[in-house]
């Protein structure tokens, strides 16, 4: 019997992108060019490569240039939907804003700022196999680490219950639609303590390491790399590697010709 698939994303876009100022002055994170193509494509093609058919992607500040770079609201064929918050409601709050779009079908939720090619299968097969409720993908960083696994369960979150946590989430996760019966609607909220607090109530919160994927968002500014960072992002100079294409030669660039810091 074959393992049901996920057909449906909710991409986070929302994010201020403060630690990266001044890039995100000009442009949302997710919008920032690495080798000439916005961050947010590689995640959507790292899902399209799992059988992603549509996107939601919430937005907030400048959600116009979100617009005038999926001008016809698709990407590689598939179809996106951009859904603004004026008033930023958090992981939690932007996954309720968005169940009208998502209707009755499990989904998978991808931060827009990731850059990685982990494997995402062995995290969607967990979840049906399970029949869990969420499963989240982990990552271990040697850092604080704030989620508690043990037999591929969660049991813990922040300490919450008095398990030490062993992994870090690493900002992609499964979900069945009962999490929005879990989650207030219009408030701003995290989903983590709303969690935390399934864990008590019986909810099946799985987890999975997901291998190779890269260590955390460093938390500090180093002045000392700042400027050449600047000036890797900051100008439009042909880099090495990938075009600015997407898919089917989709010039993304074109929509972003004047959205680049100076």
């Amino acid at each position: 019997m074959s393992t049901p698939s996920i057909t449906q994303a909710f991409v986070f876009g929302a994010g201020l992108g403060t630690r990266l100022r001044p890039l995100t002055d000009d442009l949302p994170k997710p919008l920032i060019p690495i080798f000439q193509k916005p961050l947010i494509t590689f995640a959507l093609d790292h899902l399209i490569g799992i059988g992603i058919e549509s996107f939601l992607i919430n937005t907030h500040r400048l959600p116009e240039l979100f617009a005038r770079g999926f001008p016809e609201n698709s990407y590689a064929d598939r179809s996106i939907k951009l859904v603004n918050e004026s008033t930023l409601l958090e992981t939690g709050g932007g996954i309720k804003n968005v169940q009208a779009y998502l209707g009755t079908k499990p989904f998978i939720t991808y931060s827009g700022d990731i850059l990685t090619d982990v494997n995402l299968q062995g995290l969607i097969d967990e979840h049906f196999q399970r029949g869990n409720d969420v499963t989240l993908g982990l990552r271990e960083t040697g850092l604080a680490s704030a989620v508690a696994l043990h037999q591929n369960r969660v049991v813990d979150i922040s300490n919450r219950y008095g398990v030490a946590g062993n992994y870090d989430f690493a900002n992609i996760a499964v979900w069945n639609t009962s999490i929005f019966e879990r989650i207030p609607p219009g408030q701003k909220v995290s989903f983590i303590p709303i969690i935390a607090d399934w864990i008590a109530n019986g909810g099946k919160i799985g987890g999975l390491v997901l291998d190779g994927l890269v260590g955390p968002r460093p938390r500090q500014r180093d002045h000392r790399s700042h400027g050449a960072t600047a000036r890797l992002f900051g100008r439009r100079r042909q880099l090495p590697g990938r075009r600015g294409r997407g898919p089917r030669g989709h010039d993304f660039m074109a929509g972003f010709a004047n959205c680049f810091t100076k």
